[in-house]
């Protein structure tokens, strides 16, 4: 009876499956890739341990090394040596970099409910779904119609 009772329990583990835990690393470097109807975008992106954000264009080449940093609600943006900032909250939804803003704000706040996934962990963040790999650093933010995917992540 005993045997039994252990083998439906180490059988109901099994099904259940067992969470793993994770450390999300919240400052990271990464390549970028973001895309919605509008534009395809390639470039480098940086998250502070302040949450300050930082992404240089690289591709379109008519856009390489435009700049934006984003230091709590203000944008400092960079092109050819010209610079202008204003709040963040002026800039369109749709901005790729009001949207990361926004979303990885939110995302700290949402790390406890991460749920394990064949491919990693995942949590809904407003109406963005916002992965993490098993090696703890966030691989995509997207919905329907806007995606970024970080690539070559490094503290």
């Amino acid at each position: 009876m005993k045997k039994g009772l252990f083998f439906l329990f180490i059988i109901l583990l099994f099904f259940t499956g067992c969470e793993q835990e994770i450390t999300v690393h919240k400052s990271f470097s990464a390549g970028v890739y973001i895309s919605n109807e509008n534009i395809n975008v390639r470039g480098n992106f940086i998250r502070n341990s302040n949450n300050d954000l930082s992404l240089t264009v690289i591709s379109p080449k008519e856009l390489s090394d435009y700049s934006y940093t984003v230091k709590e609600d203000t944008v400092k943006m960079e092109y050819m040596g010209i610079s202008s900032s204003c709040k963040i909250s002026r800039l369109p939804k749709d901005a790729p970099i009001r949207i990361l803003q926004e979303v990885l704000r939110e995302f700290d706040n949402k790390i406890q409910y991460l749920k394990y996934d064949k491919d990693g962990y995942k949590v809904k963040v407003s109406d963005y779904i916002v992965k993490v790999g098993k090696n703890g650093y966030i691989t995509y933010i997207g919905n329907s119609s806007t995606h970024i995917s970080f690539v070559n992540q490094s503290n």
